[in-house]
């Protein structure tokens, strides 16, 4: 099976794991047990957006998309109550005393808050603590397992990085403008009825591995209260975005559509050693379509993580860039790193 990554929008309400069943129901070479599918980054079932779901392999491209590429987020949360999970998976269980606070944060200008948000987060030292309904893992076991048992598990704060935080609205609700997407008791309810919390809408663009909802939580944080995430879309992950959804039935992606690099050209004889996990000599004929300055920053922007260095796919002879569909064409063969004029195997794909 050939290398393929399928971009996909998921619905709210499915995990990643149910997107990738549905998959495997609808695509019919992927019905076979043999068939290795996985996603590329999870969403949590009440977010929606961009999932890339890998197959025939494709899954070893997780640990390069997460180094080198951002994520992009539209978030609407709401400032003045809480929950324990940060969503609204969970009851509301704190809510906000001081009115005069939720009071002067709406009447506050868009421009003065976003201001204010960019000078906390933007570009700076930004430790995350991982939420405590989070697959993230403890003794191999995900968070969220810990905490429906009743454990609370603290991990350590790690860096993550915000390279955007754009704040697009702001503005007061009622109750009953937001009720009907809680879970809250009817204590709490009357305690939400006597505040006006406030609506922030933001987009975001974030490392790897930074967790949305407490980002919103710390954003609260900094305003002096407490916030909850209402609503989660992931609009983009590095140059991938929703408008490159497909048709599923129609076409997927080849790994370097995903994860453009230049390409190296190598003869019959590099190609056994390549696939044989041996390094292959550096010749002035065998690289090729090194990418443009243009082209790199559209794909690994400057506000972005790190850009690769060194990497390359390598390719048969006869151009293209993908995985042929017929024996007689290029073929891509897996991902190389140029080290001390050798080109060293890092993925090497099975056909």
């Amino acid at each position: 099976m050939q290398p393929r990554v399928f971009i996909l929008d998921k619905p709210v309400g499915m995990t990643s794991y149910d997107v990738i069943r549905q998959l495997k129901q609808t695509v019919p070479y992927l019905k076979s047990r043999k068939a290795k599918v996985g996603h590329l980054g999870t969403l949590d079932p009440f977010a929606s957006g961009l999932l890339l779901v890998a197959v025939g392999g494709a899954s070893k491209l997780n640990d390069y998309i997460h180094r080198y590429f951002s994520k992009t987020y539209l978030a609407e949360g709401i400032i003045g109550i809480g929950s324990a999970s940060g969503d609204p998976t969970h009851p509301i269980s704190v809510v906000e005393e001081d009115l005069s606070l939720l009071e002067r944060l709406s009447a506050t200008p868009l421009p003065t808050l976003q201001e204010k948000l960019q000078q906390n987060f933007v570009n700076t030292e930004y430790l995350q603590t991982p939420p405590a309904y989070s697959a993230c893992k403890h003794q191999g076991k995900p968070l969220y397992e810990w905490a429906r048992e009743g454990v609370t598990i603290s991990k350590n704060a790690v860096p993550r990085t915000i390279y955007m935080l754009n704040l697009l609205e702001i503005s007061a609700l009622s109750c009953g403008q937001i009720s009907p997407y809680l879970q809250a008791d009817a204590s709490t309810l009357n305690k939400i009825s006597n505040i006006r919390p406030v609506r922030l809408l933001i987009r975001t663009c974030v490392s790897s591995g930074t967790y949305i909802r407490t980002l919103f939580e710390d954003i609260a944080k900094s305003l002096g209260t407490v916030g909850v995430l209402l609503n989660l879309r992931r609009e983009a992950i590095g140059h991938l975005h929703l408008g490159m959804t497909r048709d599923i039935t129609l076409e997927q992606y080849s790994p370097n559509e995903i994860f453009p690099l230049p390409n190296i050209v190598v003869n019959s004889k590099q190609i056994y050693r390549f696939l044989n996990g041996n390094s292959i000599p550096v010749e002035n004929k065998n690289r090729e379509g090194a990418a443009d300055n243009e082209d790199n920053e559209k794909v690994y922007p400057l506000h972005g993580p790190e850009r690769p260095q060194g990497l390359y796919w390598v390719m048969t002879a006869g151009g293209g860039g993908s995985v042929s569909r017929s024996s007689g064409g290029a073929a891509e063969l897996g991902l190389a790193r140029l080290e001390q004029n050798n080109y060293k195997p890092l993925i090497i794909w099975n056909f």
